[in-house]
This record gives C-alpha cells, sequence and structure tokens, in this order.
C-alpha cells in the first residue's frame, strides 16, 4: 500500500516539471515603453527621416488639426450673420430651427460636397439657404494628418432663430 501511495504523489510531481520545461520563462514587463521607429537610408548610406504618409483619398472625418474657418470662430459667426437670409416663408410662418449640413474641406480649402443631413420639417427654404450660404463660404484653412493637409467631413447646424422687437423705451 505504501508504493501505491508513493506513485499517485509523484506523478503529478512528475506533470508539473514537463509542463514547466514545455513553456517559456517569464520575462518581466519592461518599466518604460518601447517605441520603435522604421529608419530609412539615404542613397549615399546615411540615415534620412521617415518619409510623410500619403494624404488620403478619401476625406477624413478627423484629423489631428481640424479644418478652420479664416479668421476663426469669431468670423465664422459674423460671416453666418451677415450673409443669412431668413426665407420669407418661413418667417411669415414663424418656424424657427436648425438645419444641419454636412461638407468637405478639400486639401487647398475649398468647400465640397454640400448637402444637408437634416432639415426643419415644412421649412425646405431654411434647408436652401443654409446650402447657399455653405456653398459660398471662403477657403478654409484645411486640416492636417502627420503635418500633410488632407480632406476632411465637416457637420455643422446652422440655427435659425427669430428676435423678438425690443419692448419700446418709455
Amino acid at each position: 500500500m505504501t508504493s501505491l501511495r508513493i506513485t499517485l504523489v509523484v506523478a503529478p510531481l512528475l506533470l508539473t516539471l514537463a509542463a514547466s520545461a514545455q513553456t517559456p520563462p517569464m520575462q518581466p514587463a519592461p518599466t518604460q515603453p518601447v517605441y520603435q521607429q522604421q529608419v530609412h537610408q539615404n542613397q549615399d548610406g546615411g540615415d534620412a527621416v521617415p518619409p510623410a504618409p500619403e494624404a488620403a483619398s478619401e476625406p477624413l472625418t478627423f484629423a489631428e488639426v481640424m479644418p478652420t474657418f479664416p479668421g476663426g470662430e469669431a468670423a465664422y459667426k459674423t460671416y453666418l450673420v451677415k450673409n443669412i437670409q431668413y426665407p420669407q416663408s418661413a418667417l411669415e410662418a414663424g418656424i424657427v430651427g436648425k438645419v444641419y449640413v454636412e461638407f468637405v474641406v478639400e486639401k487647398d480649402g475649398l468647400i465640397t460636397n454640400v448637402k444637408t443631413m437634416r432639415g426643419v420639417p415644412g421649412a425646405p427654404d431654411m434647408e436652401r439657404e443654409a446650402l447657399r450660404v455653405v456653398k459660398a463660404m471662403p477657403r478654409w484653412t484645411p486640416g492636417k494628418a502627420a503635418g500633410v493637409p488632407v480632406a476632411v467631413i465637416m457637420h455643422i447646424p446652422i440655427a435659425f432663430r427669430l428676435q423678438e422687437d425690443p419692448p419700446a423705451q418709455r
């Protein structure tokens, strides 16, 4: 009975030793992140800076540097206020709302592919006016990815609001 007991105890120990011999020893995790950079060689054999990535053929939905309206956000708002003409039909009906417009700012800043994503129900004139104003925008500063100008898809809301006349001064 004693020999049987020894065999049962030794067999699991041998299986554990055999399994640990087949797996590679664990490596400690690096304490700092490891970065790899591909190095290219010049024709003369010296190291060179990696080439810039080629610009995407399709417009991006997000770029490292997003396109901007010339003059910034304040100039953008001023442009909209000066150029939007509230459609007469919507004005008479008292319709307010937002038209969401999508467009592409190309690599050269030109505005293309202008379309409505969502309009104001019952006010197609508002959609037409929003599209007209966006199509007439000046060139934007294009977006950039890896320092290279790229085409970027933009989405903007254009709000149509009615302002009440200020109360008469007494």
